[in-house]
């Protein structure tokens, strides 16, 4: 859910550049968003005039949205404009590792997230960086362009089930012990 300091408006101004930039693409970008929208991303949205390429589904059940993550081309992750951001990893990432997508992060003062995302190939931005996540979607599209822009980030998965059961097995048999 989007509000306060944790909205589109940065991701939408870069795209909006690089529309200004590449106008062709807009037939082929759609950002579909799950949950709120807060008052300042849509008033973005409607001062840019991206109406067009925004689908809002609103509210939607778990099972609903984890299908969806595993269907888009590329995830997007914002983290909060706050001093908190920087000391913590939101639980979305994990969940967005496991559906097996690219994600674009956009990342606030958080040089952990921001070497998690880096190590798998994923692409991050400073979240309050309009030229950064503009470099990034368009590293993205040429990708989409000249790729088939499937995901793989050649090692295997560090965050699974298996392995948090297993570390967390082996924290209760050290305080057990």
């Amino acid at each position: 859910s989007l509000a306060g300091t944790r909205n589109l408006v940065v991701f939408l101004e870069a795209l909006h550049q690089v529309l200004q930039v590449q106008p062709d693409i807009a037939q082929r970008i759609r950002l579909d968003i799950y949950g709120s929208l807060d008052a300042t991303s849509n008033n973005s949205i409607r001062s840019l005039g991206l109406y067009s390429l925004i689908v809002h589904h609103g509210l939607v059940d778990r099972q609903k949205a984890l299908l969806a993550m595993g269907s888009v081309d590329c995830l997007l992750l914002i983290q909060n404009l706050s001093s908190f951001s920087s000391e913590t990893i939101p639980s979305k990432v994990y969940e967005y590792f496991f559906s097996n997508r690219p994600i674009l992060g956009l990342v606030y003062r958080n040089n952990e997230l921001a070497a998690m995302l880096t190590a798998y190939s994923h692409f991050v931005a400073q979240a309050d960086s309009v030229d950064g996540v503009k470099e990034q979607l368009l590293k993205i599209l040429s990708l989409y362009k000249t790729t088939p822009f499937l995901w793989s980030t050649g090692q295997a998965a560090t965050y699974t089930t298996a392995r948090a059961v297993s570390q967390l097995l082996t924290l209760a048999d050290r305080n057990l012990g």
